[in-house]
């Protein structure tokens, strides 16, 4: 069974990427590719990824899903493969569960391509505390975020190469500058170790689409995250994400202090170099901006407020019912916030 398995990383237009395959099932499958139905979630193949770690990771999956494989799900894949030429599995959890030994034990006998978008350093640690924000797991200032610490990616590299070999593992860099046509779908099936596919028989994939949270926005999750539960905040993460079509300022980076970009990026120039002299990758003449819009933007706190609460209102969102569960007063919530800055 030939595999080509897209490993992420996170916040490298995966999602763009895995709904546009998801979506586009039968324009692959006339190519000759497989993107099983099995496995899925959000359509990428993270109960695959967990699958194969469920004896080793700690990490756990809602409902244990998962463990609904069964032992037996390598002999299903390749039942459903015999009358492909490919299999494209996609999950960033491949990466971020972060041992590709097992990746390659549960694949082993088969010819296997790894394929992983790395980005600038800076633009992917923002990219990736933003995330979290939403997501519900992170409280904390960005200059205080843990991922600035852990985000040198010439190791992660190393270790899929030590699994799966040199010549089996496609290192590319995301930016839009070094992407065929800026996009990541038509530079993925333009270079990954796959059959031709004719994107442009695609169909429209923006639903895949998962811009930051910026602006109040963000900062509004990024306090609520402390009145809930971790629980309680990661079940309502699809809910504000939703909610940055309500201002232009709720999507997109946020603004960084300049000195600070600047000392994130310098804790990676070494990792810069490695990734250049060990994988021809270079990221020190790509465009990188630490501008973006504050969070929080104190002149526009009362109004985006008030847009943030209507709009929980008018769809009844359950972060409202969580939120007033805490403070049923929501101006005076308003006010604690305030007082935070």
């Amino acid at each position: 069974m030939k595999i080509v398995l897209h490993i992420g990383m996170n916040k490298t237009g995966t999602s763009s990427l895995q709904f546009a395959c998801s979506r586009n099932q039968k324009v692959l499958a006339e190519a000759g590719i497989l993107y099983p139905e099995f496995g899925q979630e959000y359509s990428a193949h993270h109960g695959i990824a967990f699958g194969i770690h469920r004896h080793t990771t700690k990490k756990k999956r809602q409902n244990d899903r998962w463990a609904q494989l069964g032992d037996d799900w390598i002999n299903k894949l390749e039942h459903e493969a015999s009358d492909y030429d490919v299999v494209l599995l996609s999950s960033e959890a491949f990466h971020h569960l972060g041992d590709p030994s097992e990746v390659a034990r549960a694949f082993s006998g088969h010819d296997v391509k790894i394929v992983v978008y790395l980005r600038e350093h800076f633009s992917y640690i923002r990219s990736w505390y933003q995330q979290n924000v939403q997501d519900g797991v992170e409280t904390c200032l960005f200059r205080d975020f843990p991922g600035i610490r852990k985000a040198a990616q010439c190791t992660v590299l190393d270790a899929w190469v030590e699994s799966f070999g040199i010549n089996n593992v496609i290192p590319k860099i995301f930016d839009k500058s070094q992407l065929i046509s800026g996009d990541i779908v038509e530079d993925f099936f333009s270079s990954a170790a796959l059959p031709t596919v004719n994107t442009k028989l695609f169909a429209d994939a923006v639903g895949g689409k998962n811009p930051s949270v910026s602006g109040n926005l963000l900062f509004f999750r990024r306090q609520t995250n402390q009145l809930l539960t971790r629980e309680q905040a990661t079940s309502v993460s699809d809910e504000v994400g939703a909610m940055t079509v309500l201002d232009a300022s709720f999507r997109g980076p946020i603004g960084v202090e300049e000195d600070l970009a600047c000392q994130v990026r310098d804790r990676y120039k070494e990792d810069r170099r490695l990734l250049h002299d060990k994988y021809g990758l270079c990221f020190d003449g790509l465009p990188w901006d630490p501008h973006g819009f504050r969070c929080p933007d104190m002149d526009r706190i009362h109004s985006d407020w008030e847009l943030f609460i209507n709009e929980m209102r008018r769809t009844e969102k359950k972060m409202l019912h969580l939120l007033t569960d805490r403070s049923p007063d929501l101006d005076v919530l308003l006010q604690s916030i305030q007082s935070s800055v």
